[in-house]
Parts: C-alpha cells; sequence; structure tokens
C-alpha cells in the first residue's frame, strides 16, 4: 500500500499527515503478533510516497462475499470471531479501532475457510478503558451512536462488529425505520452505495432494529442474544468482544474455550499472546524457565512438543522445524505466519529457537506462578540488578540485566509500555511490582482472543506471503 503526500499544502497539514502515518506504522506494529492482522513486514519511503510493505491477502474483503448473500450460522460464527478476537487483543493494548467495516477485512486466500486479516489502522488510536474520544470518525453504516455524540471509548468498535454480525445472519442492515430501510436497500454491502449520509445517521439514532422479520425466524436464539448484546444501543451495556468470545453461541459453532481443550490445541494461540508482552517481560520469562525443576509435570509435557522437531537433541530447532511439527499437529499456517509466530521467541535473532525459549512461550505460567516457591525465582533473577534500601530498581538496570543476550531488531526501538507505565516518572520499578507485572492477569491470559488455527480448513494450502 501506498500513501501519498505529495497533495499536501500547507505545512501544518503535512504534519498532521506525517503523525497520522505515524500513528497507523506503530498500531500495526503493536498488532503484529496476531495471526487476525496482515502483518506489516517493512515501510519505505520516497519523495513522493510511503510505502507499508504488508501480508499478501488474496481472498478479497468481506464486502464482497457479503454481497453474494447470508451466510449459514456455522460460517459466520467463524467470521464473527475472527472479528471479535481482532477487538479482543487490540482493546487489551489499549487500542480502539475506530474503522471496522468489511472493507477493512480481508481474506488470507479464496478457500472457504479462509481467516480473515484486519488493514488500515490510519484512524485508530490508543484508547483506555476509561478514556473517551470525541473526534468523530468512521464509516456511516457501521459507526456507533455514541461516536455522533461525540463521547466514545472501545465498545465503539464492538457495535460496528454487531453491524457486520447483523448482515452476515441477514444479508442487510438492521434497521427498520423509513430512513434505515431508505439505507438498506440503496446500500450495496460493501462498497458504499447513493444513501443519504443524513439518512444513516437518523437510523442509527433513532429507528429501532429488526430482529423480527425473516430470516431471523430461521435463526437459534444465541446467535440472535450476540448479535442484540453487540447492537446495544447505551455503550455501558454492549457486551465487551472478550466477553463476546465466550458467549454460547461461538462456543457451540466451533472453536471452545481454551481452558477446555488439550495444551497442544492451544500452541498457536500461546505464541500470539506470547508476542503480545512486552520484551521486558519475554525476556524475564525465558530466564525464569531456567529456574524450574526440569522434572516437573507442567514443564515435561510443554517439553514433548518441542523435543519432536528435528535437531532438538542439540538444543535448538530451526523455525522450518518447528513450523512442521506444528503443521503435523493439524495447525493451519502459512510458511510466513508460521515463521512470524516462531521468530517472537529467538532473543538472539539466531534463526532458531532453544528449549527455554519454547517454554517460555508455551507454559501454563498460571500454574508456575502458583508455586511457593514463585517469589524466590523472580528474586533470584532479580538479584543481579542494583536495587535501593527501599526494593526499588531503575528501568535502565533492569533492562541491561534482561536484555542483554538479545539481538536488537527494528522491534527492540519500541517503548515497552507496560514497564514504563509501572516504573512512573521516576523511571524506578520496586521488586513488588515487577512480579506483579510477570503474574498473567485474566484479561492477558484469556487465550480465547487468539485464533487457534485447528478450525481453518485450507489455510495450510496457501504459501501466501
Amino acid at each position: 500500500m501506498s500513501i501519498d503526500s505529495s497533495r499536501f499544502f500547507s505545512a501544518a497539514s503535512r504534519v498532521r499527515h506525517q503523525l497520522q502515518q505515524e500513528n497507523e506504522i506503530n498500531i500495526a506494529k503493536q498488532l503484529r503478533h496476531s495471526l487476525n492482522v496482515a502483518r506489516l513486514h517493512e515501510v519505505l519511503e520516497d519523495d513522493r510516497c510511503l510505502y507499508l510493505i504488508t501480508e499478501l491477502c488474496t481472498g478479497g474483503e468481506l464486502g464482497h462475499r457479503i454481497k453474494k448473500g447470508r451466510y449459514s450460522e456455522r460460517d459466520a460464527a467463524h467470521i464473527i470471531r475472527d472479528i471479535l478476537q481482532l477487538l479482543a487483543q487490540s482493546h487489551v493494548q489499549n487500542v480502539i479501532l475506530r474503522d471496522v467495516k468489511p472493507e477493512n477485512l480481508l481474506f488470507l486466500n479464496e478457500s472457504e475457510g479462509s481467516p480473515l486479516k484486519a488493514i488500515d489502522f490510519g484512524i485508530a488510536r490508543r484508547c483506555a478503558s476509561n478514556q473517551y474520544l470525541s473526534e468523530r470518525c468512521g464509516s456511516p453504516v457501521y459507526v456507533a451512536p455514541e461516536v455522533l455524540q461525540k463521547r466514545y471509548s472501545l465498545p465503539a468498535d464492538v457495535w460496528s462488529a454487531g453491524i457486520i454480525a447483523y448482515m452476515l445472519l441477514t444479508g442487510r442492515l438492521p434497521w427498520k425505520g423509513e430512513a434505515g430501510i431508505s439505507v438498506s436497500q440503496l446500500y450495496d454491502g460493501g462498497e458504499g452505495g447513493a444513501f443519504s449520509r443524513r439518512d444513516a445517521f437518523k437510523a442509527l439514532m433513532f429507528d429501532e432494529l429488526d430482529f423480527e422479520s425473516h430470516p431471523w425466524e430461521l435463526i437459534s436464539a444465541g446467535g440472535r442474544d450476540l448479535v442484540q448484546r453487540m447492537l446495544q444501543k447505551d455503550p455501558a451495556q454492549r457486551i465487551t468482544a472478550k466477553a463476546a468470545l465466550k458467549h454460547r453461541w461461538l462456543q457451540s459453532e466451533g472453536q471452545g474455550a481454551a481452558p477446555d481443550r488439550p495444551f497442544e490445541d492451544t500452541i498457536v494461540q500461546r505464541l500470539q499472546q506470547f508476542g503480545m508482552y512486552g520484551k521486558v517481560k519475554q525476556a524475564a520469562l525465558k530466564q525464569l524457565v531456567a529456574s524450574l525443576p526440569s522434572d516437573s509435570e507442567v514443564v515435561q509435557q510443554f517439553r514433548d512438543v518441542f523435543e519432536s522437531g528435528e535437531q532438538a537433541s542439540q538444543g535448538s530447532v530451526s523455525y522450518n522445524s518447528l513450523l512442521q511439527v506444528l503443521l503435523g499437529k493439524g495447525f493451519c499456517l502459512t510458511e510466513t505466519e508460521g515463521h512470524h509466530l516462531i521468530s517472537l521467541l529467538d532473543a538472539d535473532g539466531g534463526g532458531s529457537v532453544d528449549e527455554h525459549e519454547w517454554m517460555a512461550a508455551t507454559l501454563d505460567w498460571q500454574k508456575v506462578q502458583e508455586s511457593d516457591e514463585w517469589s524466590q525465582w523472580v528474586e533470584r533473577l532479580l538479584q543481579a540488578v542494583a536495587s535501593d534500601a527501599s526494593g526499588c530498581m531503575e528501568i535502565t538496570d533492569l533492562k541491561q540485566v534482561l536484555l542483554s543476550a538479545q539481538c536488537p531488531r527494528e522491534s527492540d526501538s519500541e517503548e515497552d509500555t507496560s514497564l514504563q507505565e509501572l516504573a512512573g516518572t521516576d523511571q524506578r520499578v520496586s521488586v513488588e511490582d515487577f512480579k506483579s507485572m510477570l503474574v498473567n492477569d485474566s484479561s492477558e491470559d484469556d487465550l480465547t482472543m487468539f485464533d487457534s488455527r485447528l478450525d481453518k480448513r485450507s489455510t495450510h494450502n496457501s504459501n501466501g506471503s
């Protein structure tokens, strides 16, 4: 994708455009661990344009498929889950997308079971759950009511996803008032029609939603309930993306809750989750692995998968070898996706993964942290970091000790926001606060946010770049 900046006339507008470009690139990098995002590979620039080199998606826009008619509930559930996983991962990292629509969702390939990939983060912003934005933006058909009222937060994305869910199940827009029916008739399902923006906003603010007309009598009570929860006009009453992923309808239509599945079924989810952690947390977990008893049951089941790779006996396994292990266990990944996920584990950039790196990403750290020795292991890790009488450590000292073995990479220039938030203005972190950062909280450790890639029927037949 290229962005032409030569048409901006004033210096002020050029600065604003540059800041928007930087924001889009930074958010794309922040979400790069996710299989629900078209990964940003590289950014190039010449005198006229900025070029964003992204993962190749050949299956076309979701909007083009919606135009062909409504989906079966099972197929709709797969797509809705993909979208909600994207939102849950974004929201837990304090990112609001603000432009969730079919045009910004591409299929990885042309197969019926292809996963979705999100693109275009041009108007996405960082936004905490207790923060509100006021800028009106987004696409008229998908924008949430509170956006027009200029006070909105993360739930606005869920409304947009709810409109898409309604369209997948019914083949039309949800309003039943005169304005809404007019917009729905003119809208062409993905590229915008000659409808009136005023009618669209009028329908959004005043029309009732139609859950009675055909084909709702053919749709299950669970499907209806989830869409209704996503389209609550009061954002305080609207279901969150994370909660929606646990809705009974999505659980019954495919991928169940992660805790109900064996470890091997969650490996790809765990790799994505590890990629979401900050660099310091990743490095700390890798070093903590060395402190764990090698004969414990919780360690052995995670080691078994690693040891099935070629050359594991030599202490490390190549990307290709690990990818073949994953494919052999039924995971549907392209070569590019697999190599990227595995590269997140490779601290020194050597092109292979050792046992400690693998286990740091795949261990069930909640179980590990329940051990009576957990505090001792963490304190032993931090012995090399100088601390004052109050038990506080300088961030620079902490990073030097934990990151010294890592290969500098382009992503290392990004702020480790979790550590910065802990440190505050004095750039110091207490030992207890550092322990709390390592503990997986319920929002971060919810594997349902990540695509398992066990239920994608045809992805592995594509070698998309």
